[in-house]
């Protein structure tokens, strides 16, 4: 804890990450832990820190009736985790080495995060609303589906009541099961996708 308030202290950044350019900062697990341990809170609750953290960012983020979520799915390799529980294949396509295959052992996680770009400097930041591992029995857009639910669904954040919310995503998500149950669901949500090339869309019949 005094590791991190000398680090406050020492720093004139902005954000939280620009905390690593003190000298008193600590890289360590242990500082971290120790600090966590030394809240009143119950900080390993996972739900907790989330609901916080969605606390925090709806305090400061800019009073609107309009958002924008972000859908995807980030792979994490633990290839040599062999005692870490319900691993699975997942698809890497950053790995470019001639006659490997795109796949690695580890998880996927689903990110719904929040699009925001302050009209002050144009940056574009991402705050991550909702994180959920892809288990083995479900796949990507189920679990996408199931936090947008929960994002919805929860009163002590605005988008159940918002005039519009953007769901954003990429061409993995562009598919029936995932539109229809966004469209049909929410009268607030448009969804947005970019498509691959050569995909066919097809307008409803009129019987």
């Amino acid at each position: 804890m005094i590791n991190l308030l000398l680090s406050l202290s020492s720093s004139d950044s902005k954000s939280v990450v620009g905390l690593s350019d003190s000298a008193l900062f600590e890289h360590s697990y242990s500082s971290i832990s120790q600090c966590i341990s030394s809240m009143s809170c119950d900080m390993t609750d996972y739900r907790f820190i989330l609901s916080e953290l969605q606390s925090v960012f709806m305090k400061y983020y800019p009073k609107t009736d309009i958002y924008s979520f972000q859908t995807d799915t980030t792979p994490i390799t633990k290839p040599f985790s062999a005692k870490l529980a319900e691993r699975q294949y997942v698809n890497v396509p950053n790995n470019v080495i001639y006659g490997n295959k795109s796949l690695d052992i580890g998880y996927n996680y689903s990110y719904i995060n929040l699009g925001y770009t302050p009209s002050e400097d144009g940056s574009r930041w991402s705050l991550p609303l909702s994180i959920e591992r892809v288990l083995p029995d479900s796949d990507a857009i189920t679990t996408a589906l199931a936090q947008i639910s929960c994002l919805m669904t929860d009163e002590s954040l605005p988008f159940g009541h918002a005039k519009q919310i953007s769901s954003v995503a990429d061409s993995g998500y562009f598919t029936p099961r995932y539109l229809a149950a966004l469209v049909e669901k929410y009268d607030n949500v448009v969804p947005i996708f970019r498509s691959r090339h050569g995909s066919k869309v097809w307008q409803k019949a009129e019987i």
